[in-house]
């Protein structure tokens, strides 16, 4: 990383103005080097952070697609049992049709409409969770796409740094009087 390099800098220019006796200069040097490693920190904070939520998003993705392939074998098979109900309810019209049909034929045909109708409303069902499903998951991959660092977090994280930036002036300067 370059602020790797940048803090080494930072501290070799330290020693240099050490070495001319220049010790205010040194300091300063310091807390640059100091807040260019505290930078380093937590950038791999981040970054691990980072890494950390694009595995388990690959895990949940990998789990979401299983659910879509199961869910898209359920509906297949009822797809294939609703066309079997179908031609079962053409034969039987078309044996109902060609011979005399009491009451309970009738109820019978009734029942398997029902059935029928069901069938069509439970495959309705699944596919529309189906579709739910496919849009969450969309979803998720857009948040990861725009990442996880809002204006908020970004100004949380400049006062931060600035409150850091004053304790430390402040902790040089009663070193500074108190040493000298």
């Amino acid at each position: 990383m370059q602020q790797r390099a940048q803090a080494e800098d930072w501290e070799k220019r330290a020693v240099l103005a050490v070495g001319e006796g220049k010790d205010e200069l040194a300091k300063r040097a310091l807390v640059r080097k100091q807040e260019l490693g505290e930078y380093v920190a937590s950038y791999q904070d981040q970054w691990q952070a980072q890494r950390d939520s694009v595995e388990q998003l690959k895990g949940s993705l990998r789990d979401l697609t299983q659910k879509i392939e199961e869910a898209q074998r359920k509906k297949n098979i009822l797809i294939a049992r609703a066309k079997r109900a179908e031609a079962q309810q053409r034969i039987q019209s078309t044996l109902s049709t060609s011979r005399d049909t009491s009451a309970f034929e009738a109820f019978d045909r009734m029942a398997k409409k029902v059935d029928q109708i069901e069938a069509q409303a439970d495959a309705e069902r699944e596919i529309n969770q189906i579709d739910t499903g496919d849009k969450a998951l969309e979803s998720e991959f857009k948040q990861l796409e725009r990442g996880d660092t809002s204006a908020d977090q970004l100004l949380e994280d400049l006062k931060k740094k600035m409150g850091q930036i004053e304790d430390k002036s402040s902790e040089s300067a009663s070193q500074g009087t108190s040493g000298g």
